[in-house]
């Protein structure tokens, strides 16, 4: 699953370079806050994921992916690979969580207390394309 996931993150990595996002609201600090925990969450989801990958190909085999095709080893024979790898998927999933929880809570807070429209444009996409292309 966790192959899957990254071929996933990786394909929305790259469909953001190409789709025009909606504007961030809010003040500068705030939108400046949005931006860098919008990319410490895809940051930290590509180490929760790549760390998974070192710890399934420390052995030297390659991770099979329900059959279908199999992910080769490319990096492997390091010294406490496994374990090291599995302290590093451990406390960023840790690190994933809390960002995540933040995330939620900042969400919130734009919908609540600062009655914008941050909430309703993550939640529809219709909304959200309208937005970026600067129709509301």
């Amino acid at each position: 699953i966790g192959i899957l996931l990254l071929f996933a993150t990786l394909g929305r990595l790259v469909w953001r370079l190409f789709q025009p996002t909606p504007r961030l609201e809010g003040r500068r600090l705030e939108v400046i806050a949005a931006h860098l925990g919008h990319i410490g969450l895809y940051a930290v989801v590509l180490l929760v994921m790549v760390s998974g990958y070192l710890i399934s190909t420390a052995n030297g085999r390659g991770v099979s992916v329900f059959g279908w095709f199999e992910v080769p080893a490319l990096l492997q024979n390091f010294p406490n690979q496994a374990s090291l790898a599995g302290d590093v998927h451990w406390y960023s999933a840790l690190t994933l969580m809390l960002l995540a929880a933040g995330h939620t809570l900042a969400a919130l807070k734009h919908h609540w207390f600062d009655r914008n429209k941050t909430l309703v444009r993550m939640m529809n996409p219709a909304h959200a394309q309208r937005s970026a292309r600067g129709v509301n």
